[in-house]
């Protein structure tokens, strides 16, 4: 597989549209075979790859490919795993007779090398529908997976498989590569928008649509690829965390912070929200737009009380900006003379009902559409 085919490859998973640059750091086009005729399971090695510090290179992706072919009489050393630094980043255990399976697994590489992400690390591990006839096996729900594995630091990559019962695997082949995605002009589909927040815009409260605002503004304007990056619980400098690590949505999609909620009441939420604008700021791609929305009060801070002093002074920082659009989820949802939110928009104290998720919608809705976004 050329430099140009998986790029075309990321391209199509909304990664890259450039080439990217290849390294082959192993490769092996000679059988390796491991047999066992007793019936304890025991792990055999059949490839080990050194991975020098240095050598592989941040914010990449490593891609084992390879083939491993099952064998006689009793086709039950169907096992196999990969590991990296004790970690498993790829493992099949599949129940039908089968003489063969082809593996493809690819691992992102953090930018401090310190992790790898692997969307699924379970391959071909599904009960077959039909036992022993070689049918297809069951699609797995993929779960992305964050493993701690530090590459700053020499470390060894592992190919094992675990034959029983006087069977025999066969590892024909397999080659090692790392891909490093090149900056490029545009990652982004037209009008692609990424949300980042806390639980409010997760959609906490929302009983009636699963991710409450940003899956109602989905659904309000078909065709917009809209990513929800909230994650409750999360400070104004976690979620901003997040964004710069995302090198695709975190620099090139239109973005939207909630960022202040989980800072209210501590002394400097507002210098610190501020500065995690700025840092966004500075992450964004040239002419990237950024909106940043407002606080809005707990049931129990009406405007006189410290935290809803806080939450107003915030939000006046945030207008006298001028360098940033603003969603105001405060004018949208504050309805009562205290400076608080009426029951029916929220859910419990801090987070918005269903009602009040629709109204956020609206505000949000009408501010792109105000900029042409």
């Amino acid at each position: 597989m050329s430099a140009d085919d998986i790029a075309r490859g990321l391209a199509v998973r909304g990664l890259a549209r450039a080439s990217a640059s290849t390294r082959l750091l192993a490769a092996s086009g000679t059988p390796v075979c491991a047999y066992n005729a007793s019936s304890a399971a025991t792990w055999f090695p059949l490839a080990t790859i050194p991975l020098p510090a240095g050598s592989v290179q941040p914010d990449s992706v490593l891609e084992l490919a390879g083939l491993i072919m099952f064998g006689f009489p009793n086709f039950s050393g169907r096992s196999w795993r990969i590991r990296v630094g004790g970690q498993n980043v790829a493992q099949s255990s599949p129940v039908a007779t089968i003489g063969g399976q082809e593996f493809l697994q690819r691992l992102h590489v953090s930018p401090d090398l310190k992790s790898m992400s692997v969307l699924n690390p379970n391959v071909g591990g599904q009960v077959s529908p039909s036992d022993g006839q070689g049918a297809p096996f069951r699609a797995q729900t993929l779960q992305p997976v964050t493993l701690p594995v530090d590459l700053s630091i020499d470390q060894t990559m592992v190919f094992e498989t675990r034959p029983v019962n006087g069977d025999a695997v066969t590892l024909q082949g397999f080659t090692l590569r790392n891909f490093v995605l090149p900056a490029v002009a545009n990652y982004a589909p037209p009008r692609a928008l990424a949300v980042w927040g806390n639980s409010l815009a997760a959609g906490t409260g929302d009983g009636a649509v699963a991710g409450g605002w940003v899956t109602r503004l989905l659904r309000a304007d078909a065709g917009r690829p809209v990513f929800n990056g909230g994650v409750g619980g999360e400070t104004a400098r976690q979620i901003v965390d997040r964004l710069v690590a995302d090198r695709v949505r975190g620099r090139y999609w239109t973005a939207i912070l909630d960022l202040a909620r989980n800072d209210v009441g501590q002394p400097t939420m507002t210098a610190d929200v501020m500065a995690e604008i700025d840092r966004t700021k500075a992450t964004l791609a040239p002419g990237v737009r950024l909106i940043a929305a407002t606080c809005t009060p707990a049931t129990n801070e009406p405007s006189s009380s410290a935290n809803g002093m806080q939450i107003a002074a915030f939000n006046a920082a945030l207008a006298a900006r001028g360098d940033v659009l603003v969603l105001d989820t405060f004018a949208a949802l504050v309805n009562q003379p205290d400076g608080t939110i009426s029951e029916d928009r929220m859910a419990d104290a801090v987070h918005w009902s269903a009602a009040g998720h629709a109204l956020v919608q609206s505000a949000a809705s009408s501010l792109l559409a105000g900029y042409g976004l």
